[in-house]
């Protein structure tokens, strides 16, 4: 009984605490106003496109009406038809728009199919100001408002925080409760004690000048995790990053229980090489920050099959759990998504997460929509 209510109490202690300091950032951070600068500045938004989601079409479709005169510029394979019907389609439906359809060579060997594209992009635009942002997310106009408005703050990049919503599958809604259980207690209480590690690499806004100097993409793309290798390329110049706290939506299809292994094992894999590429300092404060919590539970699960004292506790601190998650949850990303919560496949999903980076040092091959990927290190990876 007095193991599991010490270890209980160091679980929902670091658990409180992470939540407190997301709200004190929420609080302290610059909120910037929609002030007439920020509202009308010319955007360019850059999409690299991969096929292989039900919803490809319909998410462009919604970018696109949403910013309808913004500078698109879809980056899709020119060995990618699937994608290449979708693209020309759209802009051939609203020839009115700027959206320019840009075919691009397949990536060399241990170059970030990612980065190799917006390389390609980033002489074809014509704003001060670009967005990337991924073919699953879509950008509402509060959260282009707030990226700019970061960036209006002296800051080189802007990001926000993902927020999933189940699309397409069976398990859409745990790869949603995944994300949405971690994504504010992740990003925003490290900002406490240092810079961002990395970024929401979903979602960002770049000023063009900066990444031109830089030449910031060819210079990230050896490296697999773009989004890493983007901050702290930044952070090397001394250049900063703005976090802000407004959501960006996301909607990835999951049609079966491998499809979700496969995307959790990617992810899992890439805070691998984070933790990799960390100095020895961060390594300790990530590992005992993110790494050490799930074994708690874990030990905390197990002691509960030995009394029903201590399964009372167990049962305790998954609610006072929930009620933690669902508060942050409703307070960062609205009253709707903390509606939808899944509380068994969020505590699962934490339990299992020591299984997953187990898995992610013993099977380095990744897939990553139609294709492969062999993984040795962060700047060494193949095509399969």
């Amino acid at each position: 009984m007095t193991a599991s209510l010490v270890i209980a109490a160091a679980y929902l202690g670091q658990l409180t605490l992470k939540a407190l300091l997301a709200s004190r950032y929420a609080r302290h951070t610059r909120h910037l106003p929609a002030t007439p600068a920020s509202a009308t500045t010319p955007v360019s938004i850059l999409q690299p496109i991969l096929s292989g989601d039900p919803q490809l079409a319909s998410t462009l479709e919604s970018n696109r009406h949403t910013f309808p005169t913004a500078h698109f510029l879809w980056l899709i394979d020119e060995t990618d038809p699937e994608a290449t019907l979708i693209c020309e389609n759209l802009a051939s439906r609203f020839p009115a728009q700027p959206i320019h359809v840009l075919r691009c060579a397949p990536p060399p060997q241990g170059i970030n199919p990612k980065a190799h594209k917006l390389a390609l992009a980033l002489p074809l635009v014509t704003t001060s100001v670009f967005v990337v942002l991924d073919d699953d997310t879509r950008l509402s106009p509060a959260g282009l408002t707030a990226l700019i408005g970061g960036l209006d703050s002296g800051a080189t990049l802007a990001t926000g925080l993902p927020r999933y919503h189940a699309a397409n599958g069976r398990f859409s809604p745990w790869l949603a409760e995944f994300v949405n259980s971690a994504a504010v207690l992740t990003y925003l209480p490290a900002l406490a004690v240092s810079p961002p590690v990395s970024i929401h690499g979903m979602c960002y806004a770049l000023r063009t000048a900066d990444a031109r100097r830089l030449n910031v993409f060819e210079t990230i793309s050896r490296a697999l995790t773009d989004d890493l290798a983007l901050a702290v390329e930044l952070q090397r110049h001394g250049l900063k990053i703005h976090q802000t706290i407004e959501p960006h939506d996301i909607a990835t299809s999951v049609p079966s229980f491998s499809a979700l292994l496969h995307i959790l094992h990617r992810w899992f894999l890439f805070t691998r090489l984070l933790l990799t590429a960390c100095p020895l300092s961060q390594k300790i404060g990530i590992s005992a920050a993110y790494a050490l919590p799930p074994f708690l539970l874990i030990t905390l699960t197990a002691l509960a099959f030995t009394s029903w004292s201590a399964a009372l506790v167990l049962t305790a601190t998954l609610l006072l759990r929930e009620v933690v998650l669902a508060t942050v949850t409703r307070q960062f990303l609205g009253r709707a998504t903390s509606s939808r919560r899944e509380p068994f496949a969020s505590a699962l999903l934490e339990i299992a997460q020591p299984a997953f980076l187990l898995a992610a040092t013993l099977h380095t091959t990744i897939r990553w929509r139609t294709r492969t990927i062999r993984v040795r290190s962060v700047t060494d990876f193949e095509y399969l």
